[in-house]
């Protein structure tokens, strides 16, 4: 007998094998079924590959009393689970597939298994019934006999409601059965390509029916339903996102192409509408999940995209432990089981609070879902830190570690071993947090400027500044509960404020615990005013900041009349009041773009400091039409927004993002051709394809490089280990100066040393050119790009 490679028993030809069991199998599953066979059965058909299973048996699962399995693929293949012991291993190529009649209860098929152009085994797989399937031959030389069932699943599906017309949606419930089940929708019997989910909503009349189906059971399909109706338009272009895997902080862009209709835009997580920020062609997610968009327009039907998988980057483990910055609070996310490790260097002499917000923060940390355990070690030691071991309270009193020097590594783990999701952690010096602790050591604060402070459980932090006669003053302060940008505070806090030696509070200005909301006003003192900040309780402790305004700041250049000009390449400050708005102008040159971009609450890091979440809508001169594509826009903090073609006059007006929001923003413009080396289109540094190309950006700066497309499809790096930044902007223009695509950001969001990469669509052979600028107008430093066909980095 020979052996095939893998050294299992083989025939030595096809016509030996199909004729030793053609007669065997035929005797052999008329006994294991109780079968008389009075005489030879008679081959009605052979079926030659390809061809399609019976649709009793397509795609489904068998099982035997063993556990063991076969499953019949889509594309002529089987899988037998005991061939050779390993699934990768066990895809076999069926050759031939023929329907036999006979004495037998009605009509059976046989077929044989081929794999790798050698016959793995003397083996014959029988279908008797849509629920039985028989196996007979030898394995490995050892007769073996069985049978495989496929039962129904036990639950019931069904559709509601029960009638609709076109544009209702439909939801499947599959009810009272095991196990996780899949779904495809039918309209006439016919399936319905990408209808895969609980809800369809048909555009078309018919009778639609939903099958459910799961690994080892035959599907079931409902009752129809029967819809009406006019037919409504589908779509005609498609929905995708890229990229379609990322992390936590990376921007997904929804691309609407093949299609001329003008569509909103809907995210989804998890299946769930995203509530804010959500409505726009990009998103930035900050937590893991399955993300989609919906795209819709009047009169058609809607469509979703498939999803892009959102998951937390890694660093569990002492080794692959993500820096922190002092005083900086940094999000993070365990799975269940699973820990993250962080770290920072401890200098001599020098305490430190660690804290952190979890499920448990009972204020800011609502946008937390996890509840942790934090465990502290210095150096290589796997002792933990006197009393730091395991504490769960960070975020009510930070826990300091004092007397080390060098390195401090917190372990990060869930409160229990099921425990999963999202966390933020910082580490700070604690000098911060005496300094200024009575009036006579208040510490000054800088009009219109943010100041941050920090406080330790049952103390208080003092600041002043001196008030003008006549005017008035606005004090303010982000903490906690602060909406969107005090995320990163972590104290919930009350100001109280005296004029002078006073130690009466100032009328309404006792113990105030909303400042973060509308900024509480000062009006008819002369000299020195005194704000005393304390803790929520006597027990809280934690950061906050704090700031004064006078508050004709806040009405100045109010109308279009007195719009505050502005300066090229300056960041200016600004604020509104409810339902206020505040104008800015510059002149634009003939032949010149200018790129506008603001920093409010939203604004992922530098706009910390700002509190008002706010829209920017440009006008050319006296018109009241807005600049195209620039009215009432919401994202300038993410990406500058062009305005391109004017001279003259523009001018800008901000607005509240509803008519309760009040609070400061900042707003600059710039032209395209901003400043540092390679700063124009024609002095842009040449990149090579699969070669770093090096920069160096200055505040406020920006850097261009040109390359000649090599493909339809350009992959471009920023390598964080080359360079100081990691976190910039970029955005393609072709050789007439027209932006190509909507920017993109190459973030290094977990700190680690992979290079961060984008896609952009091109013309392969045309000359583009790539703007580069840092994320936060203060930021500079070296970086290196490149560009190639691959997502996969050049070799450095």
């Amino acid at each position: 007998m020979k052996k095939d490679k893998k050294g299992n028993r083989a025939l030595g030809t096809k016509a030996a094998f199909l004729a030793g069991m053609l007669g065997k199998a035929m005797v052999i599953a008329a006994l294991a079924f109780g079968l008389v066979l009075t005489g030879c059965p008679t081959e009605v058909e052979e079926t030659p590959a390809p061809f399609a299973w019976p649709a009793d048996i397509a795609g489904t699962e068998w099982r035997n009393s063993d556990g063991r399995t076969i499953r019949f693929n889509a594309d002529n293949t089987f899988f037998d689970s005991r061939m050779n012991g390993g699934e990768s291993d066990n895809t076999y190529t069926v050759t031939g597939f023929r329907l036999w009649t006979g004495s037998v209860s009605g009509e059976y098929y046989d077929f044989t298994a081929k794999k790798e152009g050698l016959w793995d085994m003397d083996c014959t797989y029988t279908i008797t019934s849509a629920t039985t399937i028989s196996y007979s031959g030898q394995l490995y030389g050892d007769p073996e006999f069985s049978t495989y069932t496929n039962t129904a699943l036990s639950g019931t599906i069904t559709i509601s409601p029960a009638t609709a017309t076109t544009g209702t949606q439909l939801t499947a419930a599959y009810s009272d059965g095991a196990g996780t089940v899949s779904y495809q929708w039918n309209k006439d019997g016919t399936a319905i390509s990408g209808a895969t989910g609980r809800t369809y909503t048909p555009g078309e009349a018919g009778s639609y029916t939903v099958t459910v189906s799961a690994t080892g059971f035959k599907s079931k399909t409902s009752d129809p339903v029967t819809v009406t109706g006019d037919t409504i338009l589908t779509l005609s272009g498609t929905i995708a996102i890229s990229p379609t895997a990322a992390t936590p902080g990376t921007l997904l862009t929804a691309t609407y192409s093949g299609g001329t209709e003008t569509v909103s835009y809907q995210w989804q997580k998890d299946g769930t509408d995203v509530a804010s920020g959500g409505t726009g062609t990009t998103y930035t997610p900050d937590i893991a999940g399955t993300y989609t968009v919906t795209v819709s327009a009047a009169g058609y039907l809607s469509k979703t995209s498939a999803p892009a998988t959102v998951t937390a980057p890694t660093g569990n483990s002492k080794a692959m432990a993500i820096p922190l910055t002092a005083d900086t609070l940094t999000d993070g996310s365990i799975t269940a089981g699973g820990e993250k490790w962080y770290s920072f260097t401890a200098a001599s002499g020098t305490s430190y609070e660690v804290s952190w917000q979890d499920s448990d923060q009972k204020a800011s940390g609502a946008s937390y879902t996890v509840d942790v355990e934090v465990t502290a070690y210095a150096g290589a030691s796997t002792t933990a830190l006197s009393g730091f071991d395991a504490v769960d309270r960070g975020y009510t009193t930070p826990k300091t570690i004092s007397g080390q020097a060098g390195t401090i590594y917190l372990k990060v783990a869930g409160y229990n071993s099921n425990s999963n999701g999202t966390f933020a952690i910082k580490y700070a010096p604690t000098a911060a947090a005496s300094e200024g602790s009575t009036r006579a050591t208040a510490i000054p604060l800088t009009a219109n400027t943010l100041t941050d402070g920090s406080i330790t459980a049952g103390g208080e932090k003092w600041y002043s500044f001196t008030a003008a006669s006549g005017t008035s003053y606005e004090v303010s302060w982000q903490d906690s509960d602060q909406k969107a940008s005090g995320a990163s505070y972590t104290l919930d806090v009350k100001v109280t404020a005296y004029a002078g030696a006073s130690t009466t509070a100032i009328t309404s200005f006792d113990a105030v615990d909303r400042g973060y909301t509308t900024p509480k006003t000062i009006s008819g003192q002369t000299g020195t005013i005194y704000l005393k900040v304390v803790g929520y309780n006597s027990t809280t402790s934690g950061t906050f900041a704090i700031k004064y305004a006078p508050t004709a700041a806040a009405s100045e250049g109010s109308t279009r009349a007195t719009a505050i000009p502005l300066t090229a390449n300056t960041l200016t400050d600004g604020s509104i009041t409810a339902g206020g708005e505040k104008w800015y102008s510059f002149t634009a040159a003939s032949g010149t773009s200018y790129e506008v971009s603001w920093q409010d609450s939203f604004q992922k890091a530098s706009g910390a400091s700002y509190t008002a979440d706010v829209y920017v809508t440009a006008y050319a001169g006296s018109s009241t039409t807005a600049l195209s594509g620039f009215d009432r826009e919401d994202s300038g903090y993410t990406y500058p927004k062009i305005i391109s073609g004017q001279s003259g006059v523009i001018y800008l007006k901000l607005v509240g993002l509803n008519s309760i929001t009040a609070g400061t923003f900042a707003i600059k413009y710039a032209p395209t051709a901003a400043a540092s080396e390679g700063s124009t289109m024609a002095t842009a540094i040449p990149l090579t394809a699969n070669t770093w190309g090096s920069g160096n950006l200055a505040s406020n700066g920006a850097q261009w490089f040109k390359f000649t497309a090599t493909a339809s499809t350009q992959y471009f790096h920023l390598h964080p280990s080359f360079g100081t930044l990691d976190d910039l902007h970029i955005q393609l223009y072709n050789s007439t100066g027209s932006t190509v695509g909507t920017a993109s950001n190459l973030w290094n969001w977990s700190m680690s040393s992979t290079p961060l990469q984008t896609s952009k669509s091109v013309t392969s052979g045309n000359v583009y050119y790539v703007k580069v600028w840092p994320d936060g107008s203060t930021k500079s430093g070296t970086y290196k790009l490149a560009f190639n066909t691959s997502s996969t980095a050049p070799t450095p």
